[in-house]
């Protein structure tokens, strides 16, 4: 019995660990710069084609942009993480980029759509349960009776 959940152990370790190396992996990619100097320098600059301001759940907001080059194959998207005390938004609208504003949902917050359906099916299968269950117990009162009226005959 252990070297069953021995074997499942060790899988689960492996998938840990891929999961950890690609979070940071896909964490470091991740071009980051900082508010300022150079972000307000490439917004200055006129480098900046669209950006969009970003509030988490936890409060922190961040700006994701598009740093345009001389060709198309030049762009690329930079995050930018700010104070809410910066004045990034007076910035963008001062130089005419483009910019939108978007708040990311937690997860509890994205399931509470799913949530009441799924109360839904688990009341449905409790009824399903208790409704079987009385029929058995019912079936087997009549095979108890049954079977004392047969030694009762005897």
């Amino acid at each position: 019995m252990i070297t069953k959940y021995a074997r499942h152990a060790s899988l689960s370790a492996l998938v840990v660990v891929i999961a950890l190396v690609t979070t940071v992996s896909i964490a470091a990619t991740e071009n980051k710069i900082p508010y300022q100097p150079d972000f307000v320098r490439l917004v200055e600059q006129g480098k900046i084609s669209n950006a969009e301001i970003i509030s988490e759940p936890s409060g922190a907001t961040y700006i994701r942009a598009t740093i345009t080059g001389t060709e198309e194959k030049d762009k690329k998207t930079v995050k930018v993480d700010v104070l809410p005390a910066d004045p990034f938004a007076t910035l963008l609208k001062e130089k005419g980029i483009p910019f939108s504003f978007k708040r990311q949902q937690s997860l509890f917050y994205k399931c509470t759509s799913i949530l009441p359906a799924i109360a839904m099916f688990l009341i449905w299968i409790l009824w399903i349960t208790v409704i079987i269950a009385v029929f058995w117990l019912a079936f087997r009162l009549v095979r108890a009776v049954e079977r004392i009226a047969e030694n009762t005959k005897k």
